[in-house]
């Protein structure tokens, strides 16, 4: 809502209000008072993406990651049938002995299977256990240059995601198989639906202005990511993401990466006291 009493402006929208004073002859008036409506028409009709924290400009490309999992398997029996569907694929090598030696290297159920381009073999896959009924795939190795591009990388990662699926919808087997997204927004790094609506509430006052009610605010984001008993928050990304997809500032996006950094750690060092 837009108005004003005297020499006084007041301007009033769902998360904040605005009042000012300035001297403005009638004329003037009815003109900046037609300006700022225009402006705010012109705000409000934008198109909004649904589900979104915030509207998306940037994507980050990240290195995407999989896990295979099992109610009925254990890391184990998981990492042998992995091997078992490079045998049978055309596009895959299973090389026994270095998937022994691998498992043997970790000391933890593991496997390495080869993938092909063309004839010639390109990467091999190193999975090894996430958990008792889980492996993931914890490195790739390049065996025609000497390092992988991120876009070559997540092809790997693709395909090998697309020959476990086969052979799980082929067999009728009790697989899972979860992969992430390549591309990721801020919306994608925060994790959680309180987690979102902290944040949102952060961003939606005064993000930047180190005044103690808006630290206060992040502070409180900073609680609900430490509640969740999931991996890692992913602050490279969050800070990177805050410069690129909000447009803050090296420095703003470092102070706010330090200051949930050091409230994470705080946190968890306080669990444990």
């Amino acid at each position: 809502m837009l108005g004003c009493a005297g020499r006084r402006f007041f301007l009033q929208a769902r998360n904040c209000s605005l009042e000012f004073s300035i001297l403005l002859s009638k004329h003037t008036k009815r003109q900046f008072l037609n300006l700022i409506k225009r402006l705010l028409t012109i705000h409000s009709t934008r198109p909004a993406k649904a589900g979104r924290l915030i509207p998306t400009l940037y994507v980050m490309k990240c290195h995407r990651e999989l896990v295979v999992s099992s109610k009925q398997l254990e890391a184990g029996g998981i990492a042998r049938e992995i091997e078992q569907f490079a045998v049978d694929a055309e596009a895959w090598l299973f090389p026994s002995e270095k998937s022994a030696e691998y498992q043997e290297i970790c000391s933890e159920p593991s496997c390495c299977i080869v993938f092909l381009r063309g004839a010639e073999s390109f990467a091999a896959v190193h999975f090894t256990k996430k958990r008792d009924n889980a492996l993931y795939v914890a490195n790739i190795i390049p065996l025609q240059k000497s390092a992988l591009s991120l876009e070559e990388y997540n092809e790997v990662v693709a395909n090998s995601a697309k020959l476990i699926r086969e052979n799980v919808r082929k067999k009728g087997m009790h697989l899972s198989v979860t992969l992430s997204k390549q591309d990721v927004t801020l919306a994608d790094v925060i994790p959680g639906r309180l987690c979102k609506r902290r944040f949102e509430v952060f961003l939606s006052m005064h993000p930047r202005s180190y005044h103690p009610l808006d630290i206060r605010r992040l502070d409180e984001f900073t609680c609900s990511l430490s509640s969740l008993k999931r991996k890692p928050f992913d602050l490279d990304a969050f800070e990177h993401l805050l410069v690129e997809e909000l447009r803050w500032s090296d420095k703003e996006a470092n102070w706010c990466r330090m200051r949930v950094e050091i409230g994470l750690d705080v946190l968890a060092a306080n669990k444990g006291y």
